[in-house]
C-alpha cells in the first residue's frame, strides 16, 4: 500500500503531536458516513508500515457497525478494501455532498 492510495480514498495528512514530531511517523485521517453514522479513521505510517491507530463510529452501536463494515480483520489492507467495496455499493443519488 502507498500513501497515494489513502489520498485517493479521501484520507488527508494530519499534523503529528509535539511528542511524535521528531519521529518518522505520519498520520492520515478519513471521515466517512456509513449507514447515517459518521466514522473517523486514523492510519499511521512509519517507514512504509501502515497501522490503524484509531477508529471511531459516532454511535452507541459502534462495535456492531465496525464488525458489519470491516468484519473481524482490522488490518489497513482489509479496511481499505472494505471501504472501496462499500463506496462501489452506494447509490450516487443518496450520497452526501463532498463537504459536511
Amino acid at each position: 500500500m502507498k500513501e497515494e492510495e489513502l489520498m485517493r480514498l479521501g484520507f488527508f495528512e494530519i499534523e503529528s503531536t509535539v511528542a511524535s514530531a521528531n519521529t518518522d511517523v505520519r498520520r492520515f485521517q478519513l471521515y466517512e458516513c456509513y449507514n447515517d453514522v459518521f466514522l473517523r479513521i486514523i492510519i499511521s505510517m512509519h517507514k512504509d508500515n501502515f497501522i490503524v491507530e484509531h477508529m471511531y463510529f459516532n454511535s452507541p452501536e459502534s462495535d456492531e457497525l465496525k464488525l458489519e463494515l470491516f468484519g473481524s480483520d482490522l488490518s489497513v489492507e482489509n479496511i481499505i478494501n472494505r471501504l472501496k467495496a462499500y463506496r462501489e455499493s452506494i447509490d450516487p443519488s443518496k450520497e452526501l455532498p463532498e463537504t459536511f
